[in-house]
């Protein structure tokens, strides 16, 4: 387990995360109002060179983002049913060849949704 004090060491652990990630990589993150999620999101796409301003996508479900050579998308299923056909039409909505994409959620409803890595 890793643990992080304070955003610099989240920059860093961001910086260093960026450079193990490749095009279809999964990262779930899960955890209470204000944990960091969003904050952790806004580093590693700042390490991927997104320069637009990224923010929670809770209203919108998915908010796209282009790096320097990769897209970051990141999604809140949080108010999703709860059914996986709430999730099947996104991989067809996103380019699963050029992205990294960053969910907040759990991992019960990406067991059957390919061709991610989970990380």
């Amino acid at each position: 387990m890793i643990t992080i004090h304070n955003l610099n060491e989240m920059d860093k652990f961001a910086q260093i995360l960026v450079k193990h990630l490749s095009a279809k990589d999964l990262i779930l993150l899960n955890g209470d109002l204000g944990a960091g999620k969003t904050t952790l999101t806004q580093f590693i796409g700042k390490a991927l060179g997104v320069k637009r301003t990224i923010n929670s996508p809770t209203f919108n479900i998915i908010k796209s983002y282009t790096g320097s050579s990769i897209r970051l998308h990141h999604m809140d299923c949080y108010r999703l049913e709860g059914e996986e056909d709430d999730l099947r039409p996104v991989p067809s909505r996103v380019s699963p060849k050029y992205f990294v994409f960053i969910c907040n959620f759990t991992l019960k409803y990406f067991k059957k949704i390919r061709p991610f890595r989970i990380i």
